[in-house]
């Protein structure tokens, strides 16, 4: 459900860019000329499932109302995305051949945004519709000097770690280990 909201998110921010796009160049609602959003992802199985779908309803409706065209692809993972990123960026202005959106992290995003190549998301959202996700992620979202929102927060990660307890007192006697040494990464290295 979470990776449907998350592709969902990416759709509706392609949509808004695109009417972004729209009212100002005057395309967006010509059918026969349509305005076409490429999505480049690092998704693979059920989410790359859930968002071609996504996408293909899209387009079969009010992409196609709208004369918007999105075009999601995947890099096969996150590495293999970034390089293609970083071999777009390392060429002459005029020969990159960048995507519209992308998926990154914000130290990613920094590079792209000392270029000017990326949108300050902020022209896309009310303060209101900012105020209903959760602060640390917009905030993490903002990058370069002029703190613009470039990244916008569709997925988010925790990492969780879990301790057999029978087996942890059985290391533990044998190790003289202590759970509390697990509160401090150094302990945990330890």
């Amino acid at each position: 459900m979470k990776r449907r909201i998350a592709c969902a998110c990416i759709i509706a921010l392609a949509t808004g860019l695109a009417a972004g796009c729209a009212g100002k160049t005057g395309r967006g609602t010509d059918s026969d000329n349509p305005t076409v959003i490429e999505i480049e992802t690092y998704y693979n199985g059920a989410a790359k499932i859930a968002l071609d779908e996504l996408v293909e309803e899209f387009n079969n409706t009010v992409g196609d109302e709208k004369g918007i065209f999105v075009k999601a692809s995947s890099s096969g993972d996150m590495s293999e995305l970034f390089q293609n990123l970083n071999d777009e960026l390392e060429k002459d202005a005029k020969d990159r051949d960048l995507p519209d959106i992308f998926s990154c992290y914000g130290s990613n995003a920094l590079e792209f945004e000392e270029e000017g190549l990326l949108a300050d998301l902020d022209d896309y959202f009310t303060k209101d519709e900012l105020s209903e996700y959760v602060d640390e992620y917009i905030e993490e979202g903002r990058v370069g000097k002029d703190n613009a929102l470039v990244v916008f927060p569709i997925a988010k990660s925790t990492e969780v770690m879990t301790i057999n307890k029978t087996d942890w007192d059985k290391f533990a006697v044998d190790t003289g280990a202590d759970l509390r040494q697990l509160s401090t990464w150094e302990g945990l290295t330890d």
